[in-house]
């Protein structure tokens, strides 16, 4: 391993965390790709169903977090087999290669793709440091890694990955009390160049007055930002130093948390922030609704 798999830190919004150092563990370009035949099989999901299907007790301290799109020109009726072969067949494959992943939750795309942002979103919780490390120790080995899935349908193979990266949690609050309706995933890099007084400077405001805002303006009621232990080959080919999800269990014919949070920044309403956050370079921001994953451990 180049580096240890850190414990995550729980601090909780209000909190700044410590910025660990090495946590870029990048294996595209550094690494050798991943071999043809190994976990190439792509990854979808069942058709939206109505809001209320992820349930997720408590943000996890680690997460494995595929995007993937499919062909444009997709049927329906080829959607729906490429997304009931995820949930029947793929996914427990996945869980049953990595030990310590857990049953993902899934999301859909509110509007269009694009080469950098997926349709589907998978997120695969996972249990351990101990359990990363030997999850990127296969990926780097074509001879532990070597593992036949079971071929999909056409629209599954015609699909490709968009992202596919591991996650390690920084901060959080606790998850909303009911289900969860939508989620916004924003993807943020500080300067290049900051020093640690100028980190220190950007997760304190980022974690005790950006996300506060979002939080208060945007009718979300949970945050988690997590920041970036490695990635993995997909399309895009490099990511953000963080990932900061926000899910709300507001039901969307109540609140459009995209609309609201334009209208906060278009009054002024939301923090401006010191210089360094000023300079942040935003990756995405990206909202998901969620669908249903029938998928079990097995």
């Amino acid at each position: 391993m180049d580096a240890d798999i850190a414990p995550p830190d729980r601090t909780l919004v209000g909190g700044r965390p410590p910025t660990p150092p090495g946590t870029d563990q990048t294996l595209v370009g550094g690494r050798p790709p991943t071999p043809p035949g190994t976990d190439q099989t792509l990854v979808g999901g069942r058709p939206p169903t109505p809001p209320g299907t992820d349930r997720a007790p408590s943000w996890e301290p680690y997460l494995s977090m595929v995007g993937m799109t499919t062909a444009a020109r997709e049927t329906a009726a080829g959607l729906a087999e490429f997304n009931a072969y995820y949930d029947d067949v793929h996914a427990g494959e996945v869980l049953a290669a990595n030990p310590g992943f857990g049953p993902p939750r899934r999301y859909e795309l509110d509007g269009e793709p694009d080469s950098a942002t997926p349709r589907w979103l998978a997120l695969y919780p996972i249990a351990t440091g101990e359990h990363v490390a030997a999850y990127l120790d296969r990926q780097r080995d074509p001879g532990r890694n070597a593992r036949t899935y079971t071929p999909g349908p056409p629209s599954w193979n015609d699909a490709s990955f968009v992202w596919r990266a591991v996650w390690r949690l920084a901060a959080a609050s606790a998850p909303p009390p009911g289900p969860v309706t939508a989620l916004l995933v924003a993807g943020v890099d500080p300067p290049a160049d900051a020093t640690d007084a100028e980190m220190a400077e950007f997760t304190d405001f980022y974690d005790e007055g950006h996300v506060p805002d979002i939080l208060e303006y945007g009718g979300y009621r949970s945050f988690a930002r997590y920041e970036k232990i490695a990635h993995l080959p997909a399309a895009l080919d490099g990511y953000p130093r963080f990932c900061s999800m926000y899910t709300t269990d507001v039901p969307p014919a109540d609140l459009d948390g995209r609309a609201a949070l334009a209208e906060a920044g278009k009054n002024g309403r939301l923090s401006v922030g010191p210089p360094i956050w000023q300079r942040r370079t935003t990756w995405w921001r990206l909202w998901f609704t969620p669908i249903q994953a029938a998928v079990t451990e097995r």
